[in-house]
């Protein structure tokens, strides 16, 4: 309808001249002359109708015209000035969306000069663990809406990131000046429009640093609980006197019944100007111009009208949409204890809830020695991980051994008895759950030597909204691996610190088996106290850099610049530092190999264990029971770790892919052009420091 209506006031257009030119005729040479341009203008509106005739959806149907007016740029000026016309009308009702998408206008004024008018934007959360689809390039790609072919990739993702986050702006701050100026704005305002002269180029920079002004100074107003309305008093238009019969109101109205009347009687072809789909040029069609190439050549390119007239608008508003987002995610969401909460409970980081959880699956007692402490005065006995028959436990007996443990880890002992009265929830509803898993994992989980005797457990978390916008579902997969890592982790320490102690409870052994089992403890003890030191450093390494990174963007929050931070990028730094610590735990798809070249020790040592075990009786008898030959299980340890030192040594000299992050500014330990991960070599290091497994 728009091309129709862009058309058809052309024709009017080029009929009004030809007959006003007519009157002046003095030759059938200047009648010729003039068909002839008109024609050619007849000839390209005819061929743009064609074209557009085959295309069917809107962004297509953009893209055509924009192509045209590329390819007629350097014809003649009046078929270069009909293409843009065209162009700039088809776009209107585009234009009032993308408007309203940015806030730019409110709701109602794009539906009553469009009708409904929507951007399709609704990106889809990759939920893989290991998808590598983290930076907002890849959310983009997914939840491409459809736009014309003249917003190009860095203005489209820009795009796409403002809509999300305006989305999140009206869902939990209605009332902020961003969302609100829009009733204030005027004409003059700025908005999404094409800029096709210099002179139009400048008015809109200006318009954008007034804008940016007035709103920087509501935003502040707003953030210390002030009325942004003062701000906006000069802008807002007095309303004329509620008495029908004043002065004021009799000429307000008679005025606009002249206007009314002059355009109803206008000549027919005129009145096309003040059509809202009219393209305002500074050149009619058909008038000879003393100086067209030099209007020609300071006329913006057609390939730079996109540039111009858009990306200005939508960095402004970007940066003022995302100042409001981060302030509302750091400073009133709490994101920054969220983190830590994921750290400290997912990663094992704190030190009290790792211990008892520690404490409460892997031994069989509550309290050692006798000795009760506040925090185990209701501590039910441990589940005895490695010394009972029967595993998995039973629910009720599994949520009896961890009772309490998170929420005296995270209140305090003192404050948990009063939090647990009031039956206040834990932020984001932390709690200990049942995984899923499919008839193969479950089956792995009844063995209580395996390793994977605990991956039935797992801590259950939900970001609330806004916080859902930086910690997303595929994040919270990534933190359920780490947990899972980090607890096998924590219980392979039990066991080797274990094994000493059962070692010696052991009736008399002969001196060659005593210093084969002792040999085997201490070189199990030192390769799982190297693996879990080095993974719990690694983790915290990149715990640092991303706090860091928290600090310093709440740090300039009230400052003017943010340096183009917003939510996007605080999200792909996020999962950059959760795909480096994936990639320091060996949990990356590409490392499924050495994973379980790491299992497989572990399950050996796990084997070793549980001989031990039950080679001694409870009554003191010897169990007969087919338990492997230890002297096997201490020749296949020691060339499986071998193995796992040599891919190491292998991974420590290979170069990382650029999978985990093409930008520097994401770079973390592992990202491209530097060695994969600098820790292991600390970690080859620490095997490796007396030669012994490279003998």
């Amino acid at each position: 309808m728009a091309i129709a209506t862009a058309v058809r006031t052309l024709l009017d257009q080029l009929e009004c001249q030809f007959m006003e030119a007519s009157h002046t005729f003095n030759s059938l040479l200047q009648i010729q002359d003039l068909s002839r341009a008109q024609t050619g203008i007849l000839q390209h509106l005819m061929d743009v109708k064609n074209q557009v005739g085959r295309v069917e959806k809107e962004h297509d149907v953009l893209s055509l015209l924009f192509s045209v007016a590329q390819y007629t740029e350097h014809s003649s000026l009046d078929i270069r000035e009909a293409s843009l016309r065209i162009l700039i009308a088809a776009s209107a009702p585009w234009q009032a969306a993308v408007n309203h998408c940015l806030g730019l206008i409110p709701n109602a004024l794009a539906q009553s000069a469009f009708g409904e008018q929507t951007l399709d934007i609704s990106p889809k959360i990759p939920t893989a663990v290991d998808t590598d689809m983290t930076s907002i390039d890849e959310l983009h790609a997914l939840g491409l809406p459809n736009l014309p072919n003249f917003i190009g990739r860095t203005e489209s993702i820009m795009l796409f990131e403002l809509v999300q986050n305006i989305r999140l702006l009206r869902a939990h701050t209605p009332r902020h000046p961003i969302l609100k100026l829009s009733r204030f704005m005027t004409n003059g305002d700025v908005r999404i429009a094409w800029r096709t002269s210099w002179h139009s180029v400048e008015e809109m920079v200006e318009q954008i640093k007034d804008y940016k002004t007035k709103m920087e100074k509501a935003t502040k107003a707003f953030d210390h609980g002030e009325s942004f309305h003062k701000a906006l008093e000069a802008r807002v238009v007095s309303l004329p006197d509620n008495d029908m019969l004043s002065p004021t109101f009799k000429s307000s109205a008679m005025q606009y019944m002249h206007d009314s009347t002059a355009h109803i009687e206008a000549t027919p072809g005129t009145s096309s100007c003040n059509d809202r789909f009219h393209f305002p040029s500074s050149q009619p069609l058909l008038k000879e111009m003393s100086d067209a190439s030099a209007i020609e050549a300071f006329s913006p390119p057609v390939s730079l009208l996109p540039s111009l007239s858009f990306s200005p608008i939508i960095a402004a508003q970007a940066e003022l949409v995302n100042r409001a987002c981060l302030r509302l995610l750091i400073k009133d969401g709490g994101l920054r204890s969220h983190l830590s909460i994921l750290s400290r409970f997912k990663m094992l980081s704190d030190g009290v809830f790792s211990s008892r959880l520690c404490h409460s699956l892997f031994s069989q007692e509550s309290n050692d020695g006798g000795v009760q402490t506040r925090h185990q005065q209701s501590a039910a006995p441990g589940l005895g991980l490695g010394y009972r028959n029967i595993w998995p436990p039973m629910s009720s007996e599994l949520r009896l051994a961890v009772r309490g443990i998170l929420t005296d880890s995270y209140f305090g002992p003192d404050q948990s008895a009063r939090t647990s009265m009031f039956r206040e929830e834990l932020p984001g509803g932390l709690s200990f759950a049942i995984a899923e898993l499919d008839e193969n994992e479950l089956s792995r989980c009844t063995n209580p030597d395996s390793v994977y005797a605990l991956d039935f457990l797992r801590l259950q978390y939900q970001a609330p909204l806004p916080i859902a916008a930086v910690i997303t579902p595929s994040s919270l997969i990534k933190y359920d691996a780490i947990f899972k890592l980090t607890l096998r982790a924590k219980r392979m320490v039990f066991v080797v610190e274990q094994l000493a102690a059962d070692i010696l409870t052991q009736r008399p052994l002969s001196h060659p088996q005593e210093r084969l089992y002792l040999r085997f403890r201490q070189q199990a003890y030192h390769f799982v106290s190297s693996i879990c030191t080095y993974f719990f450093e690694s983790m915290a390494t990149h715990r640092r850099r991303l706090d860091n990174r928290l600090a310093a963007t709440e740090a300039v929050l009230d400052h003017d610049d943010l340096s183009g931070d917003s939510i996007a990028k605080l999200r792909t730094f996020h999962d950059c530092v959760l795909d480096g610590i994936m990639f320091s735990l060996l949990l990356r798809k590409r490392q499924s190999e050495v994973l379980q070249l790491l299992e497989d020790i572990w399950g050996i040592i796990l084997q070793f264990s549980g001989s031990i075990r039950k080679s001694e009786g409870r009554n003191g008898k010897t169990e007969r029971t087919d338990r492997p030959n230890p002297t096997d299980l201490y020749q296949s340890f020691q060339k499986k770790a071998k193995v796992f030192v040599a891919v190491c040594r292998g991974l420590s000299q290979r170069k990382t892919p650029k999978d985990i992050t093409d930008t520097r500014e994401f770079q973390t330990l592992g990202s491209a052009g530097e060695p994969e991960n600098g820790l292991i070599s600390q970690l080859l290091l620490r095997f490796e420091m007396n030669g012994f497994y490279a003998k």
